[in-house]
């Protein structure tokens, strides 16, 4: 199929295991979560305007079925589709939804990129420090947590300074 350019719903890897970087691990996954073109993203025409509502709708059940309550479902499927997936916001819903579900591996996957992308994002350096240390990297989690707690958002600097406290035991 790969040869046909017919794209697989499903993605293989064997990157170094997260918890034990000695070791490597096999990954299986879905490919990619979105509507195929980036065009369906942005577009005005009513056949895309359908398309898009059509999966603001199927992103909503999807959420639903994992656990999310209805009201915060329609909201992050209508933020989902309305952020650009390639973006640095894109990259940090999905990173803080997986994070919610405990996936913290696709969590950490997505946040990097996130960072990457935009790296004075300071929510996103946040949701990624927080996610570090839940996975027990203590150095990759104070560094993230001290960009963000210096971000404009008051609430949040309170939550990075605390998460650092935790860290250091201080």
């Amino acid at each position: 199929l790969y040869k046909m350019n017919v794209r697989s719903m499903f993605g293989f890897s064997v990157p170094r295991d997260d918890k034990k970087s000695s070791q490597y691990v096999v990954y299986l996954g879905q490919v990619k979560l979105g509507l195929p073109e980036r065009d369906y993203y942005f577009n005005t025409d009513s056949r895309t305007t359908s398309i898009r509502n059509e999966y603001v709708k199927h992103i909503q059940k999807m959420l639903g079925l994992a656990g999310v309550n209805a009201a915060d479902a329609e909201k992050q499927a209508k933020l989902a589709v309305e952020t650009d997936p390639g973006s640095a916001p894109g990259h940090e819903i999905w990173g803080a939804l997986l994070a919610e579900k405990g996936d913290l591996s696709g969590a950490r996957r997505e946040l990097l990129e996130a960072v990457r992308l935009q790296p004075g994002n300071w929510r996103a350096q946040l949701e990624l420090g927080i996610v570090l240390a839940r996975q027990g990297d203590r150095a990759g989690a104070f560094q993230h947590l001290t960009v963000a707690a210096q971000g404009p958002d008051r609430d949040a600097r309170a939550v990075a300074v605390q998460a650092l406290r935790t860290l250091t035991g201080k």
